[in-house]
C-alpha cells in the first residue's frame, strides 16, 4: 500500500496506529462535525466521540466533504496545509423509478390525492437532523396549504418522539413515517419538494439526490449547503431551527407549481455541472497524487 485512507472513529483510531507502525501517510475523510456525531447519545459521545477527537489530531491529512467543513477544521487549529476539500459526487444519469408515484405513496401508507403536494426528507431520525423542526414547520404550513403532505424516510432513536409530536400538532394523518427506504429512486420521484432541516451538515447526499430528481429544495443554511443552493435561485434556505421560516417556504412552493419546476431544474443543472461523480473521482485521485508527491519530497530532504 502507498496510502492509508480511513473514515469514522474506529477507523481513525486504527489509522493512527497503522500510520505509526508502517510509516505510510494516513488520510481521513471528515464527513461531519465530530463534536456533534453522537448528539443525544452520551455514552457513545464519551467513548467513540473522544476516540475520534484524539485520533483526528494524530493523522497526517484530512479531507472535508465541503469547503465549510475545511473552514471548521481550520477554526479548530488543524494545519491548513494538510487539509483538502471534496464534495460528495453523484451519478446524474437519469433513472426510471421502479414504482409510479401513486403506487409508491400507497406502499408506504401515505394517503394523498393526485393534487396533493408532497414534501419529504430522507435522513436518520437523530437529534442533529432536527426532524422536529420539519414537523413543526409542516404543521404551520399545512394550515395555509391543506393539500400539503409530509413523507419522512429514515429510522432512528427519535422515531417515537417524532410520531408523538405529529399527533400533538394534529397532523398525524398528514405525516407518514416510511422507515428505512431502499428504493430511493421511487421515494424522490414521489416528492414535489425536498427538505433538509439539520442543525449541522457538511454536504449531504440527500440534496444531490434531490437535485438529480429536479426537486425544488428547502434546506437549513448549514455547512456546505449554501455552496449548492443559491437562495431564491435554485432553492430556498432558512436558519436552523426556524420553523416559521421553513413554513413560509413550504407554503410558497405548495402554492406555486411553476416556481417548484424552475427551482428544481436550476438545481439539477448546477448539480450536473459541479457535483457529478466524475468530478469527485478526479478530485479524489488528485488528492492522493498530492499526498504521494509530498511524501516523496519528505524522503529526499
Amino acid at each position: 500500500y502507498d496510502i492509508i485512507h480511513c473514515h469514522g472513529s474506529r477507523g481513525n483510531m486504527l489509522g493512527a496506529m497503522l500510520g505509526r507502525a508502517t510509516g505510510l501517510p494516513v488520510v481521513t475523510t471528515v464527513h461531519s462535525d465530530y463534536r456533534l456525531d453522537y448528539l443525544g447519545r452520551p455514552l457513545s459521545r464519551l467513548t467513540y466521540g473522544t476516540i475520534n477527537t484524539l485520533a483526528l489530531r494524530k493523522l497526517d491529512y484530512r479531507i472535508g466533504v465541503s469547503d465549510a467543513m475545511v473552514d471548521l477544521l481550520i477554526e479548530r487549529k488543524f494545519d491548513p496545509e494538510k487539509l483538502f476539500a471534496i464534495y460528495n459526487g453523484l451519478d446524474f444519469t437519469p433513472r426510471t423509478p421502479a414504482m409510479r408515484r401513486e403506487e409508491y405513496l400507497r406502499s408506504v401508507g401515505l394517503e394523498a390525492d393526485a393534487d396533493c403536494v408532497i414534501a419529504g426528507i430522507a435522513a436518520r431520525l437523530d437529534p442533529v437532523k432536527d426532524i422536529a423542526t420539519l414537523i413543526r414547520g409542516f404543521a404551520k404550513a399545512h394550515q395555509a396549504a391543506p393539500k400539503l403532505r409530509l413523507l419522512i424516510a429514515g429510522d432512528g432513536q427519535e422515531m417515537a418522539n417524532l410520531k408523538q409530536l405529529a399527533a400533538d400538532l394534529g397532523v398525524a394523518n398528514e405525516v407518514c413515517f416510511a422507515g428505512w427506504v431502499h428504493d430511493t429512486d421511487s421515494f424522490y420521484n414521489a416528492l414535489d419538494i425536498n427538505t433538509l432541516t439539520s442543525i449541522s451538515e457538511t454536504f449531504p447526499y440527500a440534496l444531490t439526490e434531490g437535485a438529480r430528481a429536479s426537486l425544488p429544495t428547502v434546506s437549513s443554511r448549514v455547512g456546505g449547503v449554501p455552496y449548492l443552493i443559491d437562495h431564491g435561485v435554485n432553492g430556498l434556505l432558512f436558519e436552523p431551527g426556524d420553523a416559521e421560516g421553513l413554513a413560509h417556504h413550504l407554503i410558497t412552493l405548495a402554492k406555486d407549481p411553476v416556481q417548484r419546476e424552475h427551482l428544481g431544474e436550476r438545481l439539477r443543472q448546477k448539480g450536473v455541472e459541479e457535483y457529478s461523480l466524475e468530478s469527485t473521482i478526479e478530485r479524489q485521485l488528485n488528492i492522493y497524487r498530492t499526498i504521494l508527491r509530498r511524501q516523496e519530497r519528505a524522503r529526499t530532504i
